[in-house]
């Protein structure tokens, strides 16, 4: 019976050896690994990822509201915009001289960036293979259309996705991923204000990009992913905007240097070699830029200027309140005004609190300091533009032209992922808290509110006014016709003069006519060929200055021996007169040299002496007559 008792005591102890010890840390990893559980289980949606189908629909939804907002009218007729008689003439070339003349569009063989005019000219090219025709502004209106309706709202919408899986946020199954495409598009800023203040259709469309540019990008610098997929499709979008303006990536370089200077020490860790060699790239990239702006500075500038940095660029003066440029970046004049109401306000609550939320992260966990430094440095660029002229103003707005319309469209590239970030957080926030029914709740809250912002408000596209403090924009857009609004660049009298000239004018013949009075859309919608088709090309040089040179002598003999020998192919040379040139285009900043194609005592004395006759006249809708002469160059 001993031996028994001794032999059980060990069973017994080795029993006890393996029970689990109870501490205070198992208990608390217990505890957290079940609420981790239950926190799983309750998230797992019926379809484990329907970002795809949701961000989908809200593209389509987005192209909707884009398509609906844009003004018919512009399928056929250009916008009122000094732009706007350029691209269309560049298109127009592209259809009569094919893709020869795809890198030489402008006259005197300047080269522009062909890729919006390309893609155009191919969409009015595709009705002839059925033996139609198609319009050049309905050619650019597609174009435009399917950039900023699709192209831009799915780039935004893939970027905030990724941005927030970066910043440990999965919304993939948050019905606030499509609203996202909705929030892109709802800008006055961009896309709308590029149509409707420049007409800048290239510049627009090479924007439409810089999502996509700016998600490989930080594919390559913040996941360090250089598999060869991601670095081939940066390359190819990259030439998509160098073939477009090229200039538009001045918005998207500040972020790329933010990037890299945010994740250098991280790729040190990732990889030495890599880290070495992108900072010596990094160092000759910035030096080479500082040696090309100092080479440009002293052999284009006048040695007067030479230390005159205010007057190096542009002298566009800027008259604006630095407090009030301020406000209206950050989108407090849209609440000051007292333009806004009902959901218009909600709206710009959400937006306004976004970026303070992004800012508080910023200070204290480090999250989103990308777009609220890029906020905060585009802001003091838009601050220089509206309110400064001194020397540091003009070189830190010089890519920009000094315009607020060409740096207002980074907002919706900036403040979306914002805003994204701002209710995602809440929402997770709310379903741990409160629970997953409740962070749906407001999901499904912020998604109703943003949806319904810009189809309540009727007259305008409401978040853009509140970001960018622009002014409001209409559905349709007042400056296309002008009616009988003689100061217009275009008018229902014009085209149909055009028209006419079109049916009445020699195939072989010149017209020469005020660019600045509409007469550059003569060739564009007539097909009817005029010296000087734009206003904004060189001169220097070419023909087209020696014929305004010889107007301007008053000699008749120059005056025709310029313009009769224009063309060897032609003899049929014309004036015509179309009356007061259009303030909007010429307020622009462009040179007043065609000045003379509007003087009435140069057509007075041609006429006296028989330099040019008088061929038709016709009605301008202002109890005047639009006039055409004909230059006497002989038979």
């Amino acid at each position: 019976m001993a031996n028994k008792s001794k032999k059980s005591t060990p069973k017994k102890s080795k029993k006890s050896t393996n029970k689990p010890k109870v501490t205070t840390n198992s208990v608390k990893a217990t505890i957290k690994n079940t609420d981790k559980k239950l926190d799983n289980a309750a998230s797992v949606p019926l379809i484990s990822n329907y970002a795809p189908v949701v961000g989908t629909a809200g593209v389509i939804f987005a192209f909707l509201f884009v398509f609906f907002w844009y003004p018919k009218e512009l399928f056929s007729m250009p916008i009122q915009n000094y732009d706007s008689p350029f691209h269309f003439y560049a298109i127009k070339n592209l259809l009569d001289n094919g893709l020869g003349a795809l890198f030489q569009i402008a006259p005197g063989e300047q080269y522009y960036p062909p890729l919006f005019h390309f893609l155009s000219y191919l969409f009015i090219q595709i009705p002839t293979l059925f033996g139609a025709s198609m319009a050049i502004g309905t050619g650019t209106s597609f174009v435009w259309i399917l950039s900023m309706g699709i192209l831009f709202p799915a780039g935004m919408t893939k970027l905030t996705i990724e941005i927030m899986k970066d910043k440990g946020i999965d919304i993939s199954q948050n019905p606030f991923v499509f609203t996202i495409p909705l929030i892109a598009v709802s800008f006055s800023s961009f896309p709308y204000e590029v149509l409707n203040i420049g007409t800048l259709y290239a510049y627009g469309f090479a924007v439409c990009f810089l999502p996509w540019v700016l998600l490989y990008w930080r594919r390559l610098m913040v996941r360090f992913d250089f598999s060869q997929k991601n670095i081939i499709w940066l390359i190819v979008i990259l030439l998509c905007v160098l073939l477009s303006p090229p200039r538009a990536m001045f918005l998207i370089l500040p972020l790329f240097v933010i990037d890299f200077i945010l994740n250098i020490k991280k790729m040190y860790r990732y990889n030495k070699t890599l880290g070495k060699w992108t900072v010596i790239v990094a160092i000759i990239s910035g030096l080479s830029t500082i040696a090309i702006v100092a080479y440009y500075v002293s052999t284009h500038l006048r040695s007067d200027l030479l230390y005159h940095p205010e007057n190096w660029f542009q002298n566009i003066n800027s008259s604006g309140n630095p407090i009030w440029s301020l406000m209206s970046w950050l989108g407090a004049s849209a609440m000051l005004e007292n333009t806004f109401d009902g959901v218009s306000t909600i709206t710009l609550v959400i937006t306004f609190f976004a970026f303070i939320f992004c800012l508080v992260t910023c200070i204290y966990r480090r999250s989103m300091r990308e777009f609220v430094i890029a906020f905060i440095f585009f802001g003091l660029i838009y601050l220089c533009t509206t309110s400064f002229d001194n020397g540091f103003a003009n070189i830190v707005t010089a890519p920009f032209y000094k315009n607020t319309w060409r740096i207002t469209p980074i907002l919706p590239i900036i403040v979306t992922p914002m805003v994204a970030y701002f209710v995602a957080t809440i929402s997770n926030i709310l379903q741990r808290k409160i629970g997953s029914q409740t962070a749906l709740l407001f999901g499904l809250f912020c998604t109703t509110t943003l949806l319904l912002t810009p189809l309540v408000n009727q007259e305008n596209v409401s978040i853009a006014k509140m970001v960018s403090g622009q002014a409001l924009i209409e559905p349709e857009i007042s400056n296309t016709l002008a009616g009988e609004n003689k100061n217009k660049l275009i008018t229902t009298q014009k085209v149909e003069l055009f028209m006419e000239l079109q049916k009445n004018l020699p195939k072989d013949s010149y017209v020469i006519t005020d660019p600045f009075a509409g007469g550059n859309y003569l060739y564009s919608l007539a097909n009817v060929k005029v010296v000087y088709p734009i206003y904004n090309f060189k001169l220097a040089g070419t023909k087209e200055e020696s014929i305004l040179q010889a107007l301007s002598s008053y000699n008749d003999e120059q005056i025709l021996d310029n313009v009769c020998t224009y063309k060897d192919d032609s003899k049929n040379y014309y004036l015509l007169r179309l009356g007061k040139y259009s303030p909007m285009v010429y307020d622009a900043g462009s040179t007043p040299i065609y000045e003379i194609l509007r003087d009435n005592n140069l057509t007075t004395k041609m006429l006296e002496s028989g330099t040019i006759k008088l061929d038709s006249e016709y009605a301008s809708g202002q109890g005047s007559k639009f006039k055409l002469y004909k230059f006497n160059c002989g038979e």
